[in-house]
C-alpha cells in the first residue's frame, strides 16, 4: 500500500463512521502488514492510520 491508498482507506472508514453513527477507536485497532514491506514503510503506514501494526506472515 502507498500513502494515497492508505488515505483512501481512511476516507472509507470516515464514511462508515458518518453513515453508521459509530466511531472507530483507532487506538484499539491493529493493521497486519506484510513482512515484505520495509520497516520504514510499515511504520509510516501505521502512523498515518494511527494504529498499532502487527507483522503478517
Amino acid at each position: 500500500a502507498n500513502v494515497a491508498e492508505v488515505n483512501h482507506l481512511l476516507s472509507i472508514l470516515q464514511t462508515y463512521e458518518h453513515a453508521s453513527g459509530q466511531e472507530i477507536n483507532m487506538s484499539k485497532s491493529e493493521v497486519f502488514i506484510s513482512r515484505n514491506m520495509s520497516q520504514a514503510a510499515q511504520e509510516d503506514l501505521a502512523d498515518i492510520l494511527g494504529v498499532r501494526h502487527v507483522l503478517g506472515t
